[in-house]
């Protein structure tokens, strides 16, 4: 028999749900203008008098909405970004992690959010992301590196988009960019670890436990377009404590958008590696990924068995529902602005070609009875 106080948790439950949910369909609703529409009209009618603010105008809507993502995960959704390891300096960087779950992104930009450079976060992604409304499109806005897994093709287009993205980092409020990469590709799971670890045997390389094999071309590349432009390298390991029982780590991105109160730990063990320490050259720079590939299984392990990674905890400064609720009010009213900006003007030039769509109806009509005349 159900008690009032099980009752009432079970409601509470379901009620939360549907505010995260409405929560997430205002979000998209919102980012919609800010990340689709607003890019839309600067580039047309900004970037060509002022490029250096169309940037800028680019991060700072990137920073707003991602915020809203962070700060819901972190004051509402129980998210604990628990860091260890090296400090990270100002300046520009390429960022390599392991792959477990889609909530290392959202960890890991919880990490810029506090260096002042979650709007100048630029992964590589899908190309297939780019046609995707809302998101992939403000991808394409900000220079997110789009892959399309053929290397014939994907290497000429890597180094475009990187010689686009060093040159328009320096139009940016901080000059600065983090360069994100998942050298695994794809997220970690029990099958793929499996064919991962037969590969390995066979191709006579370290058998990881806890890693897929890092892939090289994607590694490579980043170095040899941004190498100039940086000032180091930052080594993320991220490690999960809890796991569903079919292996995938929580928290998820549902997790910290709909789950009620609870916490959420992600640990994020940091190196950090001056540009001058990384050697260069394809084969130097495979060779430094995999040794760095080794060291993070080395850590993975240790993590399982004392629960956390080694060296002091350095807190992150704590967001708080004021922050939150006014990164929100902000979209939201950044969101209102452009739609009211962009019904003006439909309804004056909606007003204006009909009636000169009119005119030239009537001048046309009375040329052809003239004619049939």
């Amino acid at each position: 028999r159900m008690g009032c106080g099980s009752f009432f948790r079970m409601v509470g439950k379901y009620v939360w749900r549907a505010i995260g949910a409405a929560n997430f369909a205002l979000f998209f609703a919102n980012m919609f203008f800010l990340g689709n529409v607003l890019p839309i009209v600067s580039k047309y009618l900004i970037k060509p008098l002022f490029p250096g603010f169309h940037e800028q105008l680019k991060c700072q809507m990137a920073e707003i909405m991602f915020a809203t993502i962070t700060d819901w995960s972190e004051v509402v959704g129980g998210l604990k970004v628990i860091v260890t390891g090296d400090k990270i300096p100002d300046g520009s960087a390429v960022l390599i992690s392991n792959h477990v779950s889609y909530s290392d992104s959202i960890a890991i930009h919880c990490i810029a959010h506090r260096h002042t450079e979650l709007g100048h976060v630029r992964p590589f992604a899908k190309s297939s992301l780019a046609y995707v409304p809302i998101f992939g499109w403000f991808g394409v806005f900000l220079n997110y590196i789009f892959l399309s897994r053929s290397w014939d093709h994907d290497k000429i287009r890597i180094r475009q988009q990187l010689n686009d993205l060093t040159r328009k980092a320096k139009l940016y409020a901080s000059g600065n960019f983090w360069l994100m990469l998942f050298p695994e590709g794809t997220r970690l799971r029990p099958k793929k670890l499996a064919e991962a670890q037969e590969f390995s045997k066979k191709r006579g390389l370290p058998v990881l436990e806890n890693l897929l094999v890092p892939r090289n071309k994607g590694w490579v590349s980043s170095m040899d377009g941004t190498r100039e432009a940086i000032t180091g390298v930052i080594d993320m390991t991220i490690g999960y404590s809890q796991w569903t029982k079919t292996g995938h780590a929580r928290p998820s991105v549902g997790d910290c958008m709909f789950a009620l109160g609870g916490e959420w730990p992600v640990h994020v063990h940091v190196r950090y590696f001056p540009v001058k320490t990384i050697p260069e050259g394809q084969e130097a720079e495979s060779q430094w990924l995999q040794d760095r590939w080794n060291d993070k299984d080395k850590l993975l392990e240790a993590f399982k068995r004392d629960g956390h990674f080694p060296g002091e905890i350095r807190p992150l400064k704590k967001r708080t529902l004021l922050d939150a609720f006014l990164n929100y009010l902000a979209m939201i009213l950044i969101a209102l602005t452009t739609r009211a900006a962009l019904v003006f003007v439909a309804q004056h030039f909606y007003k204006q070609d009909w009636a000169v769509v009119a005119q030239q109806a009537q001048q046309s009509i009375e040329t052809l009875l003239l004619a049939a005349k």
